[in-house]
């Protein structure tokens, strides 16, 4: 007897193409990598990116979870300390900043990340730091060790966006710093890699 022939379905071969896809998204998450400038005596600000975090019943409960990883050396530059704190923005106190290097967050509220966006091209490495969420200052000094941090999501009104950025403020870096970012949403489960703008899309993409 000769072999009974099915008919070819494109579409099953794309539901497998996008499963194929959709696997692939899930074991990499959602991972942020690259390289910062090296060189002498820096100021810049970089944007590393963003994501959307979801929302919890309230501040207490923690809904996502951003992890920081760093690998290179850098050196700080002077400090010019000013002789008394500042009573107005963008400090409200002493918030010194010349010769370090930072990673910042910004949720996407006016006060936070839209007061700096606006305004990008006239924001000092102070005003930056003033209006972030968040202020880490990596001390990165061995190139063969892995500077790595974490922090907890708390978030009760909704969804939000959160913002990345490095900012160097008169350092030095003899070579590139390689960097990795690391955002889930710890309540979606198998999704948690997916920012809240995208939660659902794995499923869909089986079917």
């Amino acid at each position: 007897a000769l072999p009974i022939s099915h008919p070819f379905h494109p579409m099953l071969l794309m539901k497998l193409l996008l499963a194929t896809i959709a696997c692939c998204r899930l074991a990499a998450g959602y991972v942020l990598e690259g390289e910062l400038p090296a060189g002498k005596a820096m100021s810049w600000s970089w944007y590393a990116g963003k994501f959307v975090f979801d929302v919890g019943p309230d501040l207490q409960t923690i809904i996502g979870t951003l992890r920081l990883e760093l690998q290179g050396v850098i050196k700080e530059g002077p400090h010019s300390y000013a002789s008394s704190p500042p009573d107005e923005p963008p400090c409200y106190g002493p918030c010194e900043t010349q010769g370090n290097f930072y990673f910042m967050v910004f949720d996407d509220e006016k006060v936070h990340w839209k007061e700096i966006h606006d305004a990008w091209d006239d924001s000092s490495c102070e005003k930056m730091r003033h209006y972030a969420n968040w202020v880490w200052k990596p001390m990165i000094r061995n190139p063969h060790a892995v500077w790595t941090d974490h922090m907890y999501i708390k978030e009760h009104l909704r969804p939000r966006l959160w913002y990345y950025l490095f900012m160097a403020c008169n350092v030095s870096a003899p070579q590139p710093i390689r960097y990795r970012i690391h955002a889930t949403n710890d309540k979606f489960g198998f999704q948690r890699e997916f920012g809240f703008d995208l939660y659902g899309m794995l499923p869909m993409e089986f079917l």
